[in-house]
């Protein structure tokens, strides 16, 4: 299996990158912020690492060329905005159609991109999206845009889904809770230990605990699942 992670060089991308090369699977990821990171892991697995900036038109539609014309077989959208944390009554309308347009167009670009490489090889292939637990319980507060974006994200991937299929392309989606990653580096420890505390199994997930849930929508083990969307919240 060929697979590209969009957002491979920390946390739950990372962990992904590393199981997929332990099964001797062919793996491109992308990086942004973090080339150190990137460098590193690429020089450990042996993955080919590709510079993607999702706030970029160009580097969108560089990517996009990848993913059309690269044989890939799978494709994981990993890719995080930070959180825009904010009340809505005081939020910028301008400020939130940023977040939501910037967060949603290179996952729109890319994976059409994907799916349109699979059609034309005549493959067969699977997508699988990373959401979040917001779109499976209460939303938090102060956090308005960015569970917008996950639901947008969501209907995005269950649309694919009834579309790509007379295909052969599968399109699921996993929902983590609270994982233990730097995208939640800024929250205070005393949060988060609260947040374990009313978790049943007393704590956030590890990244390679998501990591092998994507690993499994991806492979041929869950071969009649699409439209999928896969908790992984401890309960």
């Amino acid at each position: 299996m060929k697979v590209l992670v969009v957002g491979g060089s920390q946390g739950i991308g990372a962990s992904l990158v590393r199981r997929l090369r332990a099964g001797n699977h062919s793996v491109t990821f992308t990086y942004c912020r973090h080339e150190k990171e990137a460098g590193q892991l690429a020089s450990s697995t042996g993955a080919e690492r590709v510079l993607y900036d999702f706030h970029s038109a160009e580097s969108i539609q560089k990517l996009a060329r990848v993913a059309e014309d690269g044989g890939f077989d799978g494709f994981v959208y990993c890719a995080a905005q930070l959180y825009a944390r904010e009340a809505l009554l005081k939020m910028e309308t301008a400020v939130f159609m940023e977040y939501v347009t910037t967060g949603i167009r290179g996952v729109f670009e890319v994976s059409r991109a994907f799916a349109s490489g699979i059609q034309k090889r005549k493959a067969r292939g699977s997508i699988v999206h990373l959401l979040s637990s917001v779109v499976l319980a209460a939303a938090p507060e102060k956090q308005g845009a960015y569970v917008a974006l996950k639901y947008l994200h969501w209907g995005l991937a269950r649309s694919q889904a009834a579309e790509f299929s007379k295909y052969g392309i599968r399109v699921n989606a996993v929902s983590p809770g609270m994982t233990r990653t730097d995208f939640n580096a800024d929250l205070p420890a005393r949060f988060i230990e609260t947040v374990e505390y009313g978790l049943p199994m007393g704590r956030i997930a590890e990244p390679d605990e998501v990591a092998a849930a994507i690993q499994f929508l991806l492979s041929p083990e869950s071969s009649y699942m699409n439209d999928v969307n896969l908790p992984v919240t401890g309960g």
